[in-house]
């Protein structure tokens, strides 16, 4: 992640990163709001058909929930 962070700061972007201990979907939703951020970028891997069937996915559950636009990076 450090990469886009500075490819986007690089760009004129106020880019940071950060890691916040919690519920992936509840952290970024209050941080989103605590910080007036409007643009969310994450990374994202592929896992397995059967796998993501199962255990779900957390990138499609919080673009589902995302209230701004998300930026997915792979």
């Amino acid at each position: 992640m450090r990469r886009s962070t500075a490819r986007l700061s690089g760009a004129g972007l106020d880019a940071r990163t950060s890691y916040i201990p919690g519920d992936l979907n509840k952290v970024i939703a209050s941080t989103i709001r605590e910080e007036s951020i409007d643009l969310l970028v994450m990374g994202a891997y592929s896992h397995s058909p059967i796998k993501t069937l199962i255990f779900g996915s957390k990138t499609n559950e919080l673009l589902r929930s995302a209230s701004i636009s998300t930026l997915i990076v792979k």
